[in-house]
Order: structure tokens, then C-alpha cells, then sequence
């Protein structure tokens, strides 16, 4: 599922008062939402997100290379259980 203008600007919120070091996303999809979060993150932050669909897996990364996040944000390709 695709986060909305919404969901993205609630979750830029959210991350820029915890400040986190690191994300989980389970569930990337295209990485819209992965990119909506990591556009947002702090300085040295990670986001990871895990994609079971090798062909979303593929869009994401092309996706997130395009907003140049590719240094904080990471796609990891299987099942969740076991990273």
C-alpha cells in the first residue's frame, strides 16, 4: 500500500521528535513510504525495509536511488523472520 501527502507528513513528525537511528519497514512495496521516512531522518540514521516481491524490491531501489537516499535507506529482498 502506498502512504498518502497525510500519513508521510504525520511520519516526518513522528521521526523528527524521536529522532531514531534506525527504522524497520515491513512491507516496502515501491519504497514510497520508505522514501517519505527517509527524507525525514537525522543525520547517521538508517532505514531498512524488507520486501518479499522481487519485482517491488527492484522499483524500490530504483526509486530511492532516484531521491539519492540510497546512503540511508536499504532494501532487503525475502520474509521478514528471517533477517
Amino acid at each position: 500500500m502506498l502512504m498518502g501527502n497525510l500519513q508521510s507528513k504525520f511520519m516526518c513528525q513522528l521521526i523528527k521528535f524521536f529522532k531514531p537511528k534506525n527504522i524497520l519497514e515491513i512491507g516496502g512495496f515501491t519504497g514510497c513510504s520508505a522514501i517519505a521516512m527517509g527524507s525525514c531522518l537525522p543525520p547517521n540514521a538508517k532505514l531498512m525495509t524488507l520486501e518479499l516481491d522481487a519485482q517491488c524490491v527492484k522499483v524500490a531501489r530504483e526509486y530511492i536511488e532516484m531521491a539519492q537516499l540510497q546512503d540511508k535507506v536499504f532494501v532487503k529482498e525475502g520474509p521478514g523472520l528471517n533477517r
